[in-house]
């Protein structure tokens, strides 16, 4: 593979802000005790589903904008029109935001009364939709920073956010026991100071110019975006809505911690995402372009295998060191949620015909079959099954959109992905997984190394299998490495 010789730090910065967004999953995590603690599971329902509440409406807050800035702020040839696009970007963010947050916090009953099934929580929505209106407004200088290629100060304040936000949790959930409007409170604290922080780095780029033609532009670039994004967060999200309706919130607060449990296989997903969609076009020209595709594929089999092994094996060791037993009955639904979140890192490999042949339209539509059959088939599991119903939905669902992507990307361009070879390393995963789980008798130390053994297993077979083979992993490394080496000659095009 030939690399270009500029310097570049595509693959620097995609793995620092990797570790702001592990850095924000680590707070969750910590605050799980917390929040076991001193919050009901039904405090904890409504947490979660306000949190989920402003994840949703941040899709429609940025109307795409996010992505757009990019394409029209590196295509600009001169500072001005540089800052003719970031200014646009912000004061049209700022005010249509501002609009929107205005006429929420007028129908606060409505919302609290569509978010918890009753209007006594008006307290709780207000502080949920300032979290949202300046969350979304603070994507703008941190935009600015990704685009400047400033990655170390953006994962300080990243970092900075997160520390106020662990102190004011505490604070305000240990000591004054204000339960979910306490955490949403030391949320709202935690963006607002980070904004101010943000101010000097967004004023040298502001002015008081709004252009109607750029606005255009972003609009129309971004927008095809958003219906895709809200599928997804549809299939994330409607499953715990729906728990709420049907089963209370309770049941919803011991399925959404579970949930989070399985979701932590996404830390490696999330990565994935960053420097995968760049590296499908920077290796494109090579004559074996499709088979690092290929490749790389089969690798990330292996380690989503290998994350999924862990995490599943070890579950009930980390419930009770982390957990309150109040919260311990829904962790059989965790292997089930993990193995959704693989198909669906799988899928973000398999879209690379799909891109290559410009044929993005096809990821808007999957992703609404997707999300259609996701509700449909909760509105009649859930009331029957509870959170057992949800949970299989959920893999149905991302098991629809991995093979309608894998189709349609095979047909307009077609790789040789080894199917075979990535679903024997899965099940092995799988069944082996599940054999351990059995092991649930005897001294917990024992037990625990008993799966240590398992797990040792487990490596010697997968290096058996020509995984863990060092000349792979580390072809595997210098294709992402090369591929960001080019990403400062290849920047704006």
């Amino acid at each position: 593979m030939t690399k270009n010789s500029s310097v570049s730090g595509l693959f620097k910065h995609t793995f620092i802000y990797g570790l702001g967004d592990l850095a924000r999953k680590l707070v969750g995590f910590f605050l799980i005790p917390l929040y076991t603690k001193f919050m009901t599971p039904g405090d904890y329902g409504v947490l979660q589903l306000s949190l989920f509440f402003i994840a949703f409406w941040q899709i429609l807050y940025s109307f795409g904008m996010t992505t757009a800035f990019f394409r029209y702020y590196l295509d600009s040839g001169d500072e001005v029109n540089k800052k003719k696009i970031f200014s646009t970007t912000l004061w049209s963010i700022l005010v249509i935001d501002a609009v929107l947050s205005v006429i929420m916090i007028l129908n606060a009953g409505a919302v609290s009364k569509f978010l918890f099934g009753h209007p006594g929580e008006e307290s709780v929505v207000v502080v949920v939709i300032l979290v949202l209106l300046v969350e979304s407004v603070v994507q703008v200088p941190l935009l600015l920073l990704r685009a400047l290629d400033r990655s170390r100060i953006f994962l300080l304040y990243v970092i900075i956010q997160l520390a106020v936000a662990l102190v004011m949790n505490y604070i305000l959930v240990a000591v004054y026991h204000l339960g979910p409007y306490g955490a949403l409170f030391a949320n709202l604290i935690s963006s607002t100071l980070l904004l101010a922080l943000l101010v000097p780095v967004a004023s040298g780029s502001t002015r008081l110019v709004f252009s109607w033609q750029a606005f255009r532009h972003l609009l129309r670039y971004g927008l095809p975006f958003v219906p895709s994004a809200i599928s997804l967060m549809v299939m994330n999200i409607s499953d715990q809505y729906l728990l709420r309706y049907f089963r209370g919130l309770e049941e919803t607060g011991l399925y959404a911690l579970s949930y989070k449990f399985g979701m932590a296989i996404n830390l490696f997903i999330t990565g994935l995402r960053y420097a995968w969609i760049p590296f499908i076009f920077r290796v494109s020209g090579e004559p074996d372009a499709n088979r690092l595709y290929a490749r790389t594929f089969e690798i990330t089999v292996a380690l989503l295998s290998l994350v999924y092994f862990v995490i599943c094996t070890f579950l009930p060791e980390i419930y009770r060191l982390v957990v309150d037993q109040t919260y311990h009955g829904a962790i059989g639904i965790v292997p089930l949620v993990a193995l959704s979140y693989i198909l669906f890192g799988l899928h973000v490999i398999f879209v690379a015909g799909i891109y290559l042949e410009d044929q993005t339209s096809y990821i808007a539509r999957i992703g609404l079959t997707a999300a259609v059959v996701n509700i449909l088939l909760n509105l009649v599991a859930i009331p029957r099954y509870g959170m057992w119903g949800a949970t299989v939905t959920t893999l149905v669902s991302f098991s629809v959109l991995i093979v309608l992507v894998y189709r349609k990307s095979q047909e307009v361009h077609r790789i040789p992905y080894d199917l075979g070879r990535a679903a024997r390393v899965l099940l092995l995963s799988i069944l082996l997984m599940a054999a351990v789980r059995l092991i649930e008798w005897g001294e917990p130390v024992t037990v625990f190394t008993m799966k240590l053994f398992v797990f040792a297993f487990y490596l010697f077979l997968l290096r058996t299998m020509g995984y863990l083979k060092m000349d792979k992993l580390k072809e595997i490394s210098s294709w992402w490495k090369g591929g960001s080496e080019e990403a400062s000659s290849t920047k704006g095009t």
